[in-house]
């Protein structure tokens, strides 16, 4: 009665292995992929000074704290709306800096 037990047990921990799915991973961990000729990117924000805020493109990420180049304010990517090439990315303190530099950083697109 053991040997049959075991049996049991070894077949349903296979069955479970053989029949569980992951759900579909699309580009940035969106939850449904993009349309095609569309670019697939999502946005997170920061949580207080404690997590920066991601910016994702087509499954890269630009800007995030493990990059460092994030930081208070307005964080920004700019890239070709044909390509996809990224071609800056910055950050803008509107609260405590000067926001001229953001204002010439606009102007210059």
């Amino acid at each position: 009665m053991d040997a049959s037990l075991g049996n049991l047990f070894a077949r349903s921990a296979l069955d479970t292995a053989a029949h569980s799915t992951k759900p579909p991973r699309y580009k940035c961990g969106i939850s449904k992929a993009c349309p095609e000729k569309h670019f697939a990117f999502k946005m997170a924000s920061g949580a207080a000074n404690v997590v920066g805020p991601k910016i994702c493109l087509e499954d890269n990420v630009l800007m995030s704290g493990v990059k460092n180049n994030v930081g208070r304010g307005i964080n920004v990517a700019l890239a070709n709306g044909k390509t996809g090439e990224v071609l800056d990315t910055k950050y803008f303190d509107m609260w405590g800096g000067d926001v001229a530099p953001f204002i010439e950083f606009l102007k210059a697109i």
